[in-house]
Parts: structure tokens; sequence; C-alpha cells
């Protein structure tokens, strides 16, 4: 099984959660597209669907929600 290099995320007005991860972006697109279809006929908060790619492990850094200053 490939490794998974993008994500699909959940876009609401109060944030963005992530549902989903593909090996290669026209999947990822593909998946989106059927959800955004799904969710225009069918509303239940979420604005979009999404994709975007997921970060390597070297180049993450720590959110500041995890990490308050002087905290």
């Amino acid at each position: 099984m490939e490794e998974a290099r993008f994500k699909l995320v959940a876009v609401t007005f109060f944030g963005q959660k992530e549902v989903a991860r593909f090996s290669t972006l026209e999947t990822a697109e593909q998946r989106a597209s059927e959800m955004n279809e799904h969710a225009e006929r069918n509303p239940r908060g979420y604005a979009q669907y999404v994709v975007r790619p997921l970060e390597s492990r070297g180049n993450e850094r720590p959110s500041t929600a995890d990490h308050p200053p002087g905290g």
C-alpha cells in the first residue's frame, strides 16, 4: 500500500476536520468532488471539502494551540 500524500478536509465556518487520506491527488480530488456534490444535496454544516497535501514529518511545526507562548 502506498503512503498517503494528500488529505481530504471538511471545512466549516468554525474550522476544519480531516476526513480521509489518499496516496494520489487524482483519487483525493475525485472523492472531494463526490463529497461536495453530496453536501450540496444534503447540507449539514460543512461548507466545502478540499484536498490538501500532507506535511512531511520533518517539516511539521508544533501548533501554537498545543504549545501556547510563555506556557
